[in-house]
């Protein structure tokens, strides 16, 4: 009887001996072991996370739209041509949306553009050549020329022979 319960002993000792215990918390989900006669139910719970996502406040500079300009045709003057734009990439530096104004005369002339009826042009217009282009830059929700401080509603174009 003696060395039976020796050898009782000696395996519970050994079954206790292989069991873990944890040392540190781990990131496991915590998980829960209920036993009941006959059925054993195990659930786990996982922490519950969410993701808001806002968005930066759009600059005004990013507001602007090619609808803020008009483009004049040609009014049926001689000299009168039209006037058209390209979108071009937002500014590198700044992220600010940019709009090229263009003038092209015919084969042998020269372009001339006019912002906002007779209030004069762009330097490009000095270069006396057959396509001016202008840049214009947003800034505060409107179209501006360059540094000038006065915002840019329309464009003309007329051509002239050499």
């Amino acid at each position: 009887m003696v060395q039976i319960s020796v050898v009782l002993l000696i395996l519970v000792e050994l079954h206790l001996s292989y069991a873990c215990a944890a040392t540190s918390p781990g990131s496991s989900i915590p998980r829960t072991t209920t036993a009941s006669p006959g059925i054993r139910t195990t659930s786990s719970t996982a922490p519950r996370t969410s993701t808001t996502t806002v968005r930066a406040p759009i600059a005004a500079c990013q507001t602007c739209t090619v609808e803020q300009v008009s483009f004049d045709k040609a009014n049926g003057d001689p000299t009168s041509i039209d006037s058209s734009s390209r979108v071009e990439a937002p500014d590198p530096a700044t992220g600010c949306l940019r709009l090229t104004a263009i003038c092209a005369a015919q084969p042998g002339f020269f372009g001339f553009m006019e912002f906002n009826i007779n209030e004069g042009g762009p330097e490009e217009n000095l270069d006396v050549v057959q396509v001016v282009e202008a840049l214009l830059e947003c800034r505060d929700g409107a179209w501006y020329y360059r540094t000038i401080p006065r915002q840019v509603n329309s464009v003309q174009c007329i051509e002239a022979a050499p």
